[in-house]
């Protein structure tokens, strides 16, 4: 069985247990590190706030000024969402954990979508089209 098919296997089975989390919130975990890993500029470990931060550029680079709803869709609702499926992932040994790290750390991480941002502009400032 290859690397792939084993990753998705375990998704699946994750989804099963626990349907509060769609498909697409797993993966968007392993992009979201990715993206911060690229951020950094180096492969290492990453905190809980370095990796909800990578989660969130890169929902707001893929989904723009809905990705709050489209995580919202998917079952993310804040950081504490994002360590369960983080915490899941380990559990399956698809990500690895250090002996420092918890699901803790993910209810201290206060970086999040801000409403008001993801809100459409109020009609004043939105430009006419003729």
């Amino acid at each position: 069985m290859n690397e792939k098919m084993g990753f998705d296997k375990a998704v699946t089975r994750l989804v099963e247990e626990d349907s509060r989390y769609r498909r697409e919130a797993y993966l968007l975990v392993f992009d979201g590190l990715g993206c911060a890993l690229i951020q950094l500029g180096e492969r290492r470990h990453l905190s809980a706030a370095e990796l909800v931060h990578g989660l969130l550029e890169f929902a707001t680079k893929e989904y723009g000024p809905l990705a709050a709803a489209v995580l919202t869709d998917w079952g993310i609702h804040g950081p504490a969402d994002v360590g369960r499926i983080v915490y899941k992932l380990i559990g399956a040994g698809l990500l690895a954990a250090s002996a420092d790290d918890s699901p803790e750390d993910f209810l201290r991480v206060t970086e999040w979508f801000q409403l008001d941002e993801q809100q459409p502009p109020p009609p004043e400032r939105v430009p006419k089209i003729d």
